[in-house]
């Protein structure tokens, strides 16, 4: 599975409305304005298994959960704007536009800040709370939210800036980038690749081959690894290890400024900055742990 970097354009937009909540507050919350209108709408979408579905957003947070239960999509957008009246948060609000559609296995929701006029995409945002059937590939890509991914068996290519990445119990290789966020992993099995800049990386209770890198951040690994294309690196954080006393793997552990420490019996060269050591050898699981200001720590599960 390979990065993309892409931003959907085109398409007919619909906003299918139904179960509206309307919401207004007099403080001075967003950018200066006065008040705040807050609309949810909720779009359901037949689907085929396995199906992809592709969610394209910006300015807001994107959730999926899988359900066992579900034989199709529901969508759950939550559309908000602000204004220096009521009247004119409200007329921001009933000109956004979003697109929920299927296209013939794929399920396709977008909501473009450059497609919507200028007045409402500075002054308005929507999330996407979205339930998928549990046997289900997604892609998703939002801009200043968060996105999160939970309870799916198939492939996930996840990207956000200035938000965070939390996914868990996924069977499947994962995809993740973000920027000034962090990233949290948990109870997956299948590959990861996890890219962050001023962010943590906490992977727990995971089983395959791990690539996580962050720039200015900690990672902490705790799980099973696979192969020998593992690596844990930060630019300035600690790095730590977590794996089973039984575990047969080789460790190559470096650092520019700190300290490196095990709690696991190694062999091999344990003196300094530079650690070149196995676990119970002989070993098919590699690993390599680097940070540039910072401890590594390597110790049992």
């Amino acid at each position: 599975m390979q990065k993309r970097r892409r931003k959907c354009a085109g398409g007919i937009f619909v906003a299918a409305m139904a179960g509206l909540l309307l919401i207004l507050t007099g403080c001075d919350e967003y950018g200066g304005a006065a008040f705040r209108e807050e609309r949810s709408e909720q779009v359901s979408v037949e689907a085929v298994s396995p199906m992809l579905l592709d969610a394209d957003s910006s300015n807001g947070h994107v959730s999926i959960i899988g359900d066992e239960a579900a034989t199709g999509v529901t969508v759950v957008a939550t559309l908000r704007a602000t204004g220096d009246s009521e009247q004119e948060a409200e007329d921001r609000l009933g000109r956004i536009i979003y697109l929920v559609e299927r296209q013939s296995d794929r399920v396709r929701i977008l909501y473009e800040a450059d497609a919507q006029d200028d007045d409402v995409r500075r002054h308005a945002s929507v999330d996407f709370d979205i339930t998928v059937p549990t046997v289900c590939d997604v892609i998703a890509d939002t801009s200043n939210g968060a996105i999160t991914l939970e309870a799916t068996t198939g492939t996930a290519d996840l990207e956000t800036s200035n938000g965070a990445i939390d996914v868990y119990g996924v069977f499947g290789d994962l995809l993740l980038d973000t920027s000034n966020g962090r990233i949290d992993v948990s109870h997956v099995e299948g590959a990861i690749d996890a890219d962050t800049s001023n962010g943590e990386i906490w992977i727990h209770r995971t089983l395959g081959p791990v690539i996580a890198d962050t720039s200015n951040g900690s990672i902490r690994f705790e799980g099973t690894l696979v192969g020998r294309d593992n690596s844990l690196t930060t630019g300035n954080g600690s790095v730590t290890l977590a794996i089973a006393e039984d575990a047969s793997i080789s460790i190559d552990a470096s650092t520019t400024i700190g300290s490196i420490s095990s709690r696991l019996p190694l062999d091999g060269d344990t003196e300094g900055r530079d650690w070149t050591a196995t676990l119970n050898a002989p070993a098919d699981v590699a690993v390599r742990l680097k940070t540039t200001n910072g401890s590594i720590r390597i110790e049992a599960i």
